[in-house]
């Protein structure tokens, strides 16, 4: 595995924005499709999603 420097780390761009990732970890969380802890996922979208503005997802 290659090692990063920190000024490359602080450069990387990619991923999602947070209305996309709010948009995906919502409905995986209503559609049943989300593995794993559901109340801890609902505590991250929370932290992640709500607390930025975004609404709750809805059925």
């Amino acid at each position: 595995m290659k090692k990063l420097s920190i000024e490359k780390m602080e450069n990387l761009s990619g991923g999602q924005d947070r209305a996309t990732y709010c948009a995906n970890l919502g409905a995986l969380l209503i559609g049943g499709g989300y593995q794993g802890d559901i109340s801890y996922g609902w505590h991250v979208y929370y932290v992640q999603c709500t607390s930025h503005g975004f609404p709750p997802p809805t059925p």
